[in-house]
């Protein structure tokens, strides 16, 4: 595995919020190589990797209702950050004392992270629908013992989602799945976009090719398990 993330989750290493406006569009397979590679992905087509993909994690923390009165399921999701983006700058001692904890502070500067609040209707059909389509008859193989969520989320609900969410992130990590369903992935949760200075290659140059630039992946300290305590201590999950 190219690159593995510290603990988590950390209050401030969690940078944004991933908000999902209008429908789920799905990546174009013209844009798989150059969209991954800006997060340390490398791949040499939308169906076949380059080099072990950073460790993805996507876990879901708890629930909640949005002013139009649907459920959001909160989606916690992070991955190395990579190399070639700028380290964000230390903060102030009132942010470390906000998180509870100085390591924090290198956390956020080894792991990009960030929540992505999603109804389930758009779970099912931008990312669950897409990825069982594009892995047909594989899609029981990775996934199996790992159900999805059921229509008009019953209690378990945010269960489910934990499980089948973390069983994605192990799929994508460990090569299971091709490039195109980890842009989906990414795209969908709304990664960050890459820092405006963020180098990028040149329209002729291919990532195949022996100069184009890459990301020098690190190693930062090994994951541990995240788990939250939001939807474990609910005594009725939605």
């Amino acid at each position: 595995m190219t690159g593995s993330i510290p603990k988590f989750p950390m209050p401030g290493a969690i940078s944004t919020t991933g908000k999902l406006t209008g429908d789920v569009s799905v990546i174009s397979d013209g844009e798989v190589q150059d969209y991954l590679w800006q997060y340390g992905f490398l791949a040499n087509s939308p169906t076949s990797w380059q080099d072990s993909p950073p460790e993805i994690r996507l876990r879901v923390s708890d629930h909640q209702g949005s002013t139009e009165g649907h459920t959001l399921y909160t989606v916690i999701c992070g991955i190395p950050r990579p190399a070639h983006w700028p380290k964000p700058p230390f903060e102030p001692s009132a942010a470390v004392a906000a998180s509870g904890s100085p390591a924090s502070q290198a956390a956020k500067r080894t792991l990009l992270a960030w929540r992505a609040p999603r109804r389930l209707c758009q779970l099912r059909s931008g990312l669950h629908d897409l990825v069982k389509e594009m892995l047909g008859s594989q899609y029981q193989t990775h996934f199996n013992g790992t159900p999805f969520a059921h229509r008009m989320a019953p209690p378990g609900t945010t269960k489910r989602l934990d499980q089948w969410l973390q069983r994605l992130g192990q799929t994508i990590s460990m090569r299971f799945v091709n490039p195109r369903i980890a842009a989906q992935t990414l795209k969908f949760l709304g990664a960050p976009a890459p820092p405006t200075n963020d180098p990028r290659p040149t329209p002729n140059l291919r990532l195949s090719d022996p100069l184009a630039p890459r990301p020098a992946m690190s190693a930062p300290p090994p994951w541990q398990s995240m788990v939250s305590s939001n939807h474990e201590s609910s005594q009725n999950p939605a």
